[in-house]
């Protein structure tokens, strides 16, 4: 005897969160943080999930002339931190003897002297990175394949430590990327595990381009999982952990 299929359906997700900072806050538009509708089930003998609970709303700033309501009702308080210092950095720093500008453009900022040969040595900083680790060099030319190098273990302490890696340069523009990959901390890898889907993360990676003011932040989880993050959420994380 054939019968007939079906299920319940599924509830509403949750409200999720909202936080907002800024020095002013002003202006009367929605914000909203409900759960979903409950679920419709198409068939009497099947149950609908409920409705997703409500969220929360934060609002932080040194004036608020906002005057309406949100939903659900939020809390309201002065800034608090959102950026911190001791962000965990990679650089390159110099190549070949010429120091890369403080403030690059990543458009040829860095330019040898015809008299240069190769190889090359680069040299790279970091803050924030447990010493004895290895930055790992990718060079891309223009035309070519990539080319990579090792360095030595970094030699200083968490504040402050350096490498350099010898490469030999292809005649023309290139690009150069430096990475470098620690293990973390237990306490500081749960704090993370926020950003990585409930994961445990177990590593970082640091990336940085010759030309980028800023260093990229990768969280590889126990399981091999990848999620690339702001860097300022691994000081955060380093405080809570």
């Amino acid at each position: 005897m054939a019968g007939t299929g079906g299920g319940g359906t599924g509830g509403g997700g949750s409200g999720g969160a909202i936080r907002i900072v800024a020095t002013t806050i002003t202006g009367n538009g929605t914000l909203s943080a409900n759960g979903g509708a409950a679920g419709v089930s198409s068939t009497a003998n099947y149950y609908a999930g409920g409705a997703g609970g409500i969220g929360r709303i934060r609002l932080e700033a040194e004036v608020y002339t906002r005057t309406a309501a949100s939903t659900p009702g939020h809390s309201q308080g002065l800034p608090g931190a959102v950026f911190v210092a001791g962000l965990p950095t990679l650089s390159i720093t110099s190549v070949g003897g010429v120091a890369v500008p403080a403030e690059p453009t990543g458009n040829a900022d860095v330019t040898l002297p015809s008299t240069t040969t190769n190889p090359v040595t680069v040299v790279f900083t970091t803050t924030g990175v447990p010493a004895g680790n290895t930055i790992k060099l990718s060079l891309k030319p223009a035309m070519g394949s990539e080319v990579t190098a090792i360095s030595p273990a970094l030699v200083g302490d968490t504040t402050s430590a350096t490498a350099s890696v010898s490469i030999a340069l292809p005649d023309g523009p290139s690009s150069l990327q430096a990475t470098v990959t620690y293990n973390i901390v237990l306490a500081m890898g749960n704090a993370l595990s926020v950003y990585a889907q409930g994961e445990r993360v177990e590593k970082i990676t640091l990336a940085s381009t010759l030309g980028s003011k800023e260093t990229k932040a990768i969280l590889i989880t126990v399981s091999g999982k990848e999620y690339e993050v702001p860097a300022s959420v691994l000081a955060m994380a380093a405080m809570q952990g």
